[in-house]
């Protein structure tokens, strides 16, 4: 039907030459960006899809980013602990060299002073380690963790316990040792070969000793015989202070007693003064019995309340009293009785095999046939505190040097381990990386030749729609032949 009023053809014309526009705007837009997908409009879920995929492609570079720093913490931590494990290295000579007899104490001073030095440059390295101002060997890095993924799981993180403290007061060995202890009853009679075996090794005989009252039979001379075999053995023979405590005086109060009466370890005793009582008459016996104790080795002290007189020989000698000539009434003149007391000795021990006792008499020197465990100790040393000033001191360094140096190589092979583990991270997030990559192309770039050719398409229906616009724009002036 012809018509003026409504012109369809043109209307027809008009629509299509629209879409074709939009279309031909919509691949140069494409193929201006690069991009497929340039608002949600365009592939909504594609778009969904491309944006999560992008948060993912930046997470995992930021992540591999982490974990290159990660690499670097990890060197910078393990280059550090490189420079004081060199230290403690030069340590441990100068501590083997100051455990050696040769040195004197003068060569001893000077390689601590060298170890000092040391010990004070490890401190301001370990004081001084850090990564990006965070302090790596102070003990303050611990229970760390590092993202190393694009994900908020444990799968994406790296966690470590810590780095031990490399400060000197925190490094240090530590060893067990062993202690064995057994005091006897008091020595019987003289130590003859084979009767006491400490150990497996048999000791010798006991023998008279160069004062007073240290007969063979004495606790002295026999923890003598005891240690000259200590080296082989390793029990240690200490003689306990013999001690004797006597009464209290009743008679001599006012007579006192004559020089000579009476003798000590054979060493005869001077005059001892009337008291007047019981306590002055023992403090005039103590004090005549210590001005010569110098020769038989006791000592004797008064009880002030009592005046009961206690005599001592700290070094475990015999203890005889004996009475002189004609003179009978020492127990009552002094308070104390003649007889002969022996000391006992205490054995120790730092074998771990504690103290075996053996032999074919063990009770002459006051013991009984048997083991005795030793009770364990752990010893730590600390850095801090070691030096080499004596032979002894050098040998706990040993031990304390060893220590740390074994706390320092474990730490550097954990950060060891951590740079591979880092690596590996890093190789695995690139891959991902790219992969996620290669599909988010797919999903989000234009194809430029599938769009090149459509540019073409909708360029071409374009101009033909213009054609045929102007046409259909034409139709209506047809009715006016019919109106003629």
């Amino acid at each position: 039907m012809d018509s003026i009023n409504t012109n369809m053809a043109s209307l027809y014309a008009q629509n299509n030459l629209s879409k074709s526009q939009s279309a031909v705007a919509t691949s140069i837009q494409r193929l201006s960006s690069g991009l497929r997908i340039n608002s949600a409009a365009d592939d909504a879920a594609g778009y969904a899809i491309s944006q999560n995929m992008t948060t993912q492609i930046s997470g995992d570079n930021q992540a591999s980013l982490n974990a290159s720093n990660g690499v670097s913490l990890a060197q910078t931590a393990q280059g550090d602990m490189s420079t004081i494990l060199t230290n403690l290295q030069t340590m441990y000579g100068l501590a083997v060299e100051a455990s050696n007899a040769t040195n004197t104490s003068a060569d001893r001073v000077a390689l601590n002073d060298q170890m000092q030095q040391l010990l004070q440059q490890n401190n301001l390295t370990a004081q001084s380690s850090n990564f990006n101002g965070v302090s790596l060997l102070d003990g303050s890095f611990n229970g760390e963790t590092f993202q190393v993924g694009a994900n908020n799981s444990t799968s994406n993180q790296i966690s470590i316990t810590g780095i031990s403290s490399m400060l000197n007061t925190a490094l240090g060995g530590s060893g067990t040792s062993y202690q064995s202890t057994i005091t006897g009853t008091a020595t019987t009679a003289a130590l003859t070969a084979g009767e006491l075996t400490l150990n497996g090794y048999q000791v010798g005989a006991s023998t008279v000793g160069a004062s007073a009252g240290q007969a063979a039979d004495s606790a002295y001379s026999i923890a003598q015989a005891i240690n000259a075999i200590s080296a082989q053995s390793g029990v240690q023979a200490t003689a306990n202070a013999t001690t004797v405590t006597g009464g209290v005086a009743t008679t001599g109060l006012t007579s006192g007693v004559a020089a000579g009466s009476f003798s000590i370890n054979g060493i005869a005793i001077g005059a001892v003064a009337a008291g007047g009582t019981a306590v002055g008459q023992g403090a005039n016996t103590a004090a005549a019995i210590n001005l010569l104790s110098s020769k038989d080795g006791v000592t004797a002290t008064a009880n002030a309340t009592t005046g009961a007189v206690t005599l001592t020989a700290a070094d475990g000698r015999d203890i005889a009293l004996t009475q002189n000539g004609s003179y009978t009434t020492l127990a009552t003149d002094t308070g104390l009785a003649v007889a002969s007391t022996r000391g006992n000795i205490t054995l120790t021990s730092t074998s771990s095999n504690g103290i075996v006792i053996s032999g074919g008499t063990p009770s002459v020197a006051g013991f009984t046939a048997g083991t005795t465990a030793p009770s364990t100790t752990l010893n730590v040393q600390s850095l801090s505190t070691t030096d080499l000033l004596t032979q002894t001191d050098a040998q706990n360094a040993m031990t304390a040097i060893q220590g740390a140096i074994n706390t320092v190589t474990a730490n550097a092979a954990q950060m060891g381990a951590l740079q591979n583990r880092f690596a590996a991270v890093v190789t695995g997030i690139q891959t991902d990386s790219q992969n996620l990559s290669t599909s988010l192309s797919a999903i989000q770039d234009t194809n430029y030749a599938a769009e090149t050719a459509n540019l073409s398409k909708e360029q071409v229906l374009a101009q033909a729609g213009t054609a045929m616009l102007a046409q259909a724009n034409q139709l209506p002036n047809q009715v006016l032949t019919l109106l003629r």
